[in-house]
C-alpha cells in the first residue's frame, strides 16, 4: 500500500476496518484504472470550485513549514531513508517542531500538481510564418506551460517515499483543448499513472546534512533547506535535456538565422568554413555565446512549471516551498562516492573541456530520461545526432512528414488538413541539405577539438523545483502577526482530506488533538471536496471558526465580505476601491494577448514607460540587487539598417509596427553587491536576528557559501540571472497591460543590439518588450463557451441553484470580465484587413 494512505501518517482513522476498506478501494482503482467517486469529486472541485487567478496571486506565498517538519529546534533527528545521517539545526528564535506526522500527498493531489507543471492541454498553435523559421518545429503537442520551440525537452522528476519517478505524459493528444469539461477531468489522473517511470526505489541518499569530507560546514543542499527530502514529502523538480534543443535548433540557426559559430580560442569558423558566405552562413557568434543563449532559453521553462505548481497548490489549500540552491549533479548521482543520488549514468570528466562547467556530462537513465550530447551512448558523432533530429521532424509519424503518416493529419489538428499538406510540401519547410552538412561538420569539429558537444555545459539540468506539502498552521500562528497569511483553503484542507481519503467519512478531529462533536461530523459528511470545513477549533475564535460556520451552512463572514467586495460595487479606473483590484486586472483574465499589430504612428507616453520600469524595479529580487537592466529605444530613432539587423526570423513585422522597444538584459554582476545590499536589509529591519540574520551571517555564510560559488560558476550564474531578471520582466508586462498598452516579448539579435546600443559584456540579452497601442482587438475570437452558470453553482446545499443576478452579469460585462464568446465571425476578416492596412502578406 502506498505510504500516502498509511493510517499512522494520516493520523485520523477511528475505525481500522474502515481504513482497510479504503485500501481495497484505492488498490482496485490503481489496478483497473477507474476513478473512485472520491477522486471524481476531487478533480471536479479543482477545475470548478477553486478560487480565481487574481485571488490566488494575492495570497500566494512560499510556506516552508509543514506537518512533520522542524526548523532550528536544536533537537537531533536521524533520517534512515536518506542515508542515516544525524541532523541537528542549532536552536534559534523560530524554533519549531511539528506535533503532527508528515501527511503525504494523495495521488490526485500529485497528479494535479504534475499536470499543472507540464501536462497535456491540447495542441500548440505554432502560428509562425512558413517563411519565418517554421521548420524549427518538431513537436506540436501542447503542454500547460510553454518551452522554446515547443521542445518537449523537459520532464518532471517526482521524489517521494515510493521512489524517484520521471513524469512524461507523452505526445498523444485527442483534440485542440484536452480539458473542456467534466468528462475530461479523469485524463489528468490517467496521464499521471501512465506517464510515471520509476528511476529508483526509495528516496535518494541526499539531505541537509550531506557534506564533502573535510568541509563540514559547506552546505551541498542549501543552509535553508533543513527539511529537504524528508520522508513523507513530495519533491517536484523539472528536469531538462538542454542538448535536445541544442542540436535540433542548430539546423534552424544555420538555415534560417544564417548564423555560424566561431571557436572562442581561434576566432575562426568552427568547422563550417566552406559554408560561410552570403545566402548561407553570414553572421558569426562564438561557441560560448550561442551555448550560453541556448542554455538560458531552456532554463526559463522550469520557472513557468514551478509557478504553475505553486498556483495549483494554493488553489487546493496546500503549501508550496520552492528552491534551487543545491548541487543537482550530486542529486543525479554524478559523484557516487559522495552520494548515489538518483543513480544516473555520468561520463568521466572531460580533460579537453575548455571550462569546468562543461567537463561533466550526465547521460541519465537509458530509455527513461537521456541527455543529448556527442559522443554519447546514443550518438557517436555529428551525423548520428543530426540525422536523428531530421528524422524526428520529417520521418514516419513526424509533424512535418510529407506522406499520409503525418502527426497533424492523424491527430486532426491544429491546422486544417489542406493547410497541413500545403505547409509540409512548401520548400521552406525543408531544412537545406547544406545546413544539415554544416551542422554535422560543426558537431564533429567540437568533438575533435574539445572532446564533446555541447562544449561549455552539461545538458542534463534539474536545479529548481518545489516541495508541495500540508502546511502546519501552528508555526505561523505562533510567530506571525495575525497567524500569518494562512488561507481558508489551507485551514480547511486537512480535515476535508481526511474525510475524502476514507470515502468522505467524517474525520474532523484535529481540534488541538481531540475529537470534535457530532455536529461537526455531520457537517463533514455533507461537505463536498474543498468545501468550507475547518481543521481545528481555537479558543477565543468560536464565532468565526470556519468549521462552526460551515456546520450551519454559512460561509466565514470575513471571507464572505471579501468575496462580496471582490465581485460587486462601482469601479474606479486604475485605483483600488474598498480593497478591490482595478478593472484592468479583471479584463486581463479574459483578454490578455501577445499583441503583434500596433498603431505605428501613436507614440507611447513617457510616463507610461517610466511606470512600466518602476514596476520592474520593485519586483522581488535575490539579495536585493536589481538583476534586470533595460534600454528603452524609440523605433524611429534607429536607422532602417539597424532596425532590420535587429530582427530575427520570429520577430519581423511587429518590430516595425511597435513604436517603443524595451531591450531587457540580465546583469551577471548583480550578486557582486550582495554583501552590501543584504547588510542594508539587515540594517532596515527586513532581515532580522529572529531569522538568523546579521552582518556576520552575511559575511561568513551567505557571501562565502552562497554568492561566491554562484559567481564562480558561469552556468549557475546564468540560470540565476535569467530567473531573477524574468521576475522583473513579468511585472513590466503586467503593468503594460494595466496601462492599456499592447505588449509582448520577442527575440532579438543580441550581437547587433550590443553593437548598436553599446551594451557591456556582463549583460546577457534576454528579450525585447514591444510597446504600443494595439491596432487589433484584444478579443482574438472571444471567450470560450462554458456550461450554464446555473448548472455549476449551488447555494445552501447541492441541487439548490445559486440564482444568477442579471445585474451582476451586466456589471461584469461592463467591466470586461465577461466578454462575447467564441467563435466570433469577424476575426479572420480583421486579420486580413490588418495585413492589407500594413502591407503585410495575407
Amino acid at each position: 500500500m502506498p505510504a500516502r494512505l498509511n493510517s499512522d501518517r494520516l493520523d485520523c482513522s477511528e475505525d481500522p476496518f474502515e481504513e482497510r476498506g479504503t485500501e481495497v478501494v484505492m488498490a482496485t482503482t490503481m489496478a483497473t484504472g477507474k476513478l473512485t467517486d472520491v477522486e471524481r469529486r476531487q478533480l471536479k472541485a479543482y477545475f470548478e470550485q477553486t478560487r480565481p487567478l487574481p485571488q490566488l496571486l494575492s495570497t500566494l506565498r512560499s510556506r516552508r513549514v509543514a506537518r512533520g517538519y522542524a526548523i532550528e529546534s536544536g533537537e537531533a533527528e536521524v533520517r534512515s531513508a536518506t542515508g542515516g545521517r544525524t541532523l541537528v539545526q542549532e536552536k534559534g528564535p523560530l524554533a519549531f517542531k511539528s506535533a503532527h506526522p508528515v501527511l503525504p500527498l494523495s495521488e490526485v493531489e500529485e497528479a494535479l500538481v504534475a499536470w499543472s507543471a507540464l501536462g497535456p492541454n491540447g495542441m500548440a498553435h505554432w502560428d509562425i510564418a512558413v517563411n519565418g523559421g517554421f521548420h524549427e518545429l518538431t513537436f506540436i503537442a501542447g503542454r500547460t506551460a510553454a518551452a522554446p520551440g515547443n521542445s518537449m525537452a523537459h520532464d518532471l522528476l517526482v521524489i517521494k517515499d515510493d521512489g524517484a519517478f520521471i513524469y512524461n505524459p507523452g505526445l498523444e493528444r485527442s483534440k485542440m483543448v484536452e480539458i473542456e469539461g467534466e468528462a475530461d477531468y479523469a485524463k489528468v489522473l490517467g496521464w499521471y499513472r501512465e506517464g510515471m517511470r520509476k528511476v529508483r526505489d526509495g528516496r535518494p541518499d541526499v539531505d541537509w546534512a550531506l557534506r564533502v569530507p573535510g568541509a563540514p560546514n559547506a552546505s551541498l543542499f542549501g543552509p535553508y533547506q533543513f527539511n529537504v527530502n524528508r520522508p513523507g514529502t513530495t519533491w517536484f523538480i523539472p528536469i531538462t535535456d538542454i542538448g535536445w534543443l541544442y542540436f535540433s535548433v542548430l539546423l534552424n540557426l544555420f538555415d534560417v538565422w544564417h548564423l555560424y559559430f566561431l571557436d572562442d580560442a581561434t576566432q575562426k569558423p568552427a568547422g563550417v568554413d566552406k559554408w560561410v558566405g552570403e545566402g548561407k552562413l553570414e553572421f558569426p557568434v562564438t561557441i560560448s555565446q550561442i551555448e550560453q543563449f541556448l542554455f538560458q532559453v531552456e532554463t526559463y521553462p522550469p520557472g513557468s512549471y514551478v509557478q504553475n505548481m505553486r498556483l495549483t497548490a494554493e488553489a487546493m489549500g496546500l503549501g508550496n516551498w520552492i528552491f534551487c540552491g543545491f548541487f543537482d549533479d550530486i542529486l543525479m548521482g554524478a559523484f557516487p562516492d559522495l552520494a548515489k543520488g538518483l543513480g544516473f549514468r555520468a561520463e568521466a570528466l572531460n580533460a579537453k573541456a575548455p571550462a569546468a562547467s562543461g567537463a561533466l556530462k550526465i547521460f541519465g537513465i537509458e530509455g527513461v530520461k537521456e541527455a543529448t550530447y556527442v559522443p554519447s551512448p546514443r550518438f557517436a558523432n555529428g551525423r548520428a545526432v543530426i540525422s536523428h533530429m531530421v528524422d524526428e521532424k520529417y520521418g514516419k509519424g513526424g509533424t512535418l512528414a510529407r506522406d499520409g503518416d503525418n502527426w497533424m493529419l492523424s491527430h486532426g489538428g491544429p491546422f486544417k488538413p489542406e493547410v497541413v499538406r500545403e505547409i509540409v510540401n512548401h520548400p521552406r519547410v525543408q531544412v537545406s541539405d547544406w545546413a544539415i552538412d554544416a551542422a554535422v561538420a560543426y558537431v564533429d569539429y567540437c568533438v575533435a577539438r574539445y572532446g564533446q558537444c555541447p562544449v561549455y555545459f552539461n545538458p542534463m539540468q534539474c536545479n529548481f523545483g518545489a516541495v508541495i506539502h500540508h502546511v502546519d498552521e501552528a508555526f505561523y500562528e505562533r510567530y506571525y502577526t495575525g497567524g500569518g497569511n494562512i488561507t481558508r483553503q489551507i485551514r480547511e484542507h486537512i480535515s476535508l482530506r481526511a474525510g475524502q481519503a476514507r470515502g468522505l467519512r467524517s474525520q474532523a478531529r484535529f481540534a488541538q488533538g481531540r475529537p470534535v462533536g457530532s455536529a461537526r461530523r455531520l457537517a463533514s459528511r455533507r461537505a463536498g471536496p474543498w468545501a468550507p470545513l475547518a481543521g481545528s477549533l481555537r479558543a477565543g475564535q468560536a464565532t468565526k471558526d470556519p468549521l462552526i460556520v460551515a456546520s450551519v451552512g454559512v460561509a466565514d463572514p470575513s471571507q464572505a465580505q471579501d468575496d462580496k467586495h471582490a465581485s460587486t460595487g462601482p469601479r474606479t479606473h486604475g485605483t483600488r476601491v474598498e480593497g478591490r483590484l482595478s478593472v484592468e486586472f479583471k479584463q486581463l483574465i479574459g483578454s490578455r494577448r501577445s499583441i503583434r499589430y500596433f498603431q505605428p504612428y501613436r507614440a507611447v507616453e513617457r510616463e507610461k514607460i517610466q511606470t512600466i520600469l518602476e514596476a520592474a524595479r520593485i519586483a522581488s529580487q535575490a539579495v536585493n540587487s536589481n538583476w534586470a537592466k533595460a534600454i528603452v529605444v524609440n523605433r524611429d530613432d534607429l536607422s532602417e539598417e539597424d532596425r532590420t539587423a535587429l530582427k530575427t526570423p520570429t520577430t519581423t513585422a511587429q518590430l516595425d509596427l511597435a513604436p517603443t522597444w524595451i531591450f531587457w538584459y540580465g546583469d551577471t554582476t548583480a550578486p557582486s553587491v550582495g554583501q552590501t545590499t543584504l547588510k542594508q536589509l539587515v540594517d532596515v529591519g527586513a532581515l532580522n536576528p529572529s531569522h538568523g540574520w546579521s552582518h556576520a551571517y552575511v559575511d561568513n555564510i551567505i557571501w562565502t557559501q552562497v554568492l561566491t560559488p554562484i559567481m564562480s560558476d558561469p552556468g549557475t550564474l546564468a540560470v540565476v540571472t535569467a530567473v531573477e531578471a524574468g521576475i522583473a520582466i513579468c511585472q513590466a508586462l503586467l503593468m503594460a497591460v494595466d496601462l492599456g498598452l499592447g505588449t509582448g516579448i520577442n527575440a532579438f539579435n543580441g550581437a547587433k543590439a550590443s553593437e548598436v546600443l553599446g551594451v557591456p559584456a556582463h549583460l546577457i540579452p534576454l528579450w525585447v518588450q514591444l510597446l504600443g497601442y494595439p491596432a487589433e482587438s484584444p478579443d482574438a475570437g472571444g471567450q470560450r463557451p462554458r456550461q450554464p452558470f446555473e448548472e455549476l453553482y449551488f447555494e445552501g446545499r447541492y441541487g439548490k441553484t445559486f440564482e444568477r443576478d442579471k445585474n451582476v452579469v451586466k456589471q461584469l460585462e461592463s467591466e470586461g470580465m465577461l466578454q462575447p464568446q467564441a467563435p466570433q465571425p469577424w476575426r479572420k476578416d480583421e486579420v486580413r484587413a490588418l495585413a492589407r492596412m500594413f502591407g503585410l502578406p495575407e
